[in-house]
């Protein structure tokens, strides 16, 4: 349920992308206080983006969840920033994070939504 979809402009055959996937997957499940099987991650490369007018290394992550965002914003951002700049090679100063609180209705998986599922 929780989806974090990062946006970078940093070359994809530079990244390591099944490591970064996990870096930033084990990250989101940490910060965001949910389990990693419920995570959906998603790394976009090659973007044309500027970031403070120039093309040097950024990238711009939204983070979207039912629930667990409110209050925890600065640590997710911490630690997807840390991961940013370990795997992408993106400074903090050059990586923002949205934050999209979203409701049980508006998320489906295996066949339905959310708020018709009991979840453990």
């Amino acid at each position: 349920m929780p989806l974090v979809e990062v946006t970078t402009n940093v070359v994809g055959s530079n990244i390591d992308m099944a490591a970064a996937l996990k870096g930033f997957t084990d990250a989101a499940s940490e910060s965001i206080r949910k389990p990693v099987q419920y995570f959906a991650v998603i790394i976009k490369p090659d973007a044309a983006l500027l970031f403070a007018g120039t093309d040097a290394p950024a990238a711009y992550a939204n983070v979207a969840s039912i629930g667990h965002l409110t209050d925890h914003e600065a640590d997710i951002t911490a630690k997807l920033a840390a991961e940013a700049e370990k795997h992408l090679g993106v400074p903090s100063d050059r990586f923002y994070v949205q934050f999209t609180e979203k409701e049980a209705h508006e998320w489906g998986w295996k066949g339905t939504s959310f708020d018709k599922m009991t979840l453990p």
